[in-house]
């Protein structure tokens, strides 16, 4: 596990520099975040067909060698396309906590804690939700894994064609703010949403079948599911864009590293809390759990803009 993780840190560490670095602070560096975050889940969906398809061979070198090889190609092409005229400045540099960084100012700490915040309620709310998806309306595995490709296409579709223009025409100013704060309320409500009770029959077969004779299904395929995933996307990418900007240059790698430590302790909390809270929920209340969290969440969010908002407090003239 430690080489992947790495990996992805270091990966996450290039982007948040060359994205400071190659794109102007406002909308044209949020597209470039959303673009880039298709590209992660594209690319992500195409491995596991390509990985599922190799898998059918029986034998495991065919997918290791195929993964060398394409390691091969990614270190060719990004030697020969990424630029090589990246500036380094010799300075000598104070021993300072990493966690420091992130308090240096109002707008990082409420920017760094909204990211938070999110992140902790996407992982808690979505803990048992396969579970739940399978119970509620009675998913085979087939079923499961064609309803999975849906989302995983729909999450694409949503970042690139939905949170994309809307990053494009919100983040710049104090509009990055207010585009947070309405995906966070648009997740509570198709969280709500999907707790109306819809008529239901049983002993259908065939996941296409099951969405015309169910109508929570349907809504939750074509409505609710593309809701939550779109308002995830933009609070992602909003939160991504206006942190490469209000983080200077000079401090990048702390806040990298205090952010990764924060994100590995929710990554680790997140699920324990939403396992605790979903335990012993019937399924058609488990809607209202999820609400809960992003709840809280919208609660964070505006408490933190708020206080980033505060005026400092004056001293008392004597």
């Amino acid at each position: 596990m430690w080489k992947p993780t790495s990996e992805l840190g270091h990966t996450g560490a290039l982007n948040f520099d060359s994205t400071q670095e190659l794109t102007a602070p406002g909308p044209e560096r949020a597209t470039w975040v959303g673009r880039i975050a298709s590209a992660s889940q594209a690319s992500w969906l195409v491995g596991q067909s390509v990985g599922a398809y190799l898998n059918r061979f029986g034998d495991p070198r065919i997918p290791s060698a195929c993964a060398v090889g394409l390691y091969v190609v990614c270190f060719v092409v990004a030697s020969a396309t990424l630029p090589t005229g990246h500036k380094t400045q010799k300075k000598t540099m104070k021993r300072q906590d990493t966690t420091s960084v992130l308090t240096a100012s109002r707008a990082v700490a409420a920017t760094a804690g909204a990211r938070l915040a999110v992140a902790f309620a996407m992982r808690a709310a979505m803990v048992t939700r396969q579970v739940y998806e399978l119970e509620r309306w009675d998913l085979s595995r087939s079923d499961y894994a064609s309803f999975g490709l849906f989302k995983s296409i729909t999450g694409i579709a949503a970042s690139w064609g939905l949170a994309g223009p809307l990053s494009r025409r919100f983040c710049q100013g104090c509009g990055t703010e207010h585009l947070v704060k309405g995906a966070a309320a648009v997740a509570v409500f198709a969280a709500l949403a999907e707790a109306v009770p819809w008529p239901s029959s049983t002993g259908v077969e065939g996941l296409a079948a099951k969405a015309l004779a169910d109508p929570s299904l349907l809504v939750y395929a074509c409505v609710i599911f593309p809701l939550k995933t779109a308002a995830g996307q933009v609070a992602t990418i909003a939160l991504r864009a206006r942190f490469t900007e209000v983080v200077p240059a000079s401090d990048t790698a702390g806040a990298l590293a205090a952010l990764d430590v924060a994100s590995s302790a929710i990554g680790v909390a997140a699920p324990i809390v939403g396992g605790f809270a979903f335990d012993g929920v019937p399924t058609l209340r488990q809607p209202f759990v999820a609400a809960a969290f992003y709840g809280a969440a919208l609660f964070a969010i505006l408490a933190l803009f708020a206080f980033e908002k505060r005026p400092a407090g004056t001293k008392k003239e004597d």
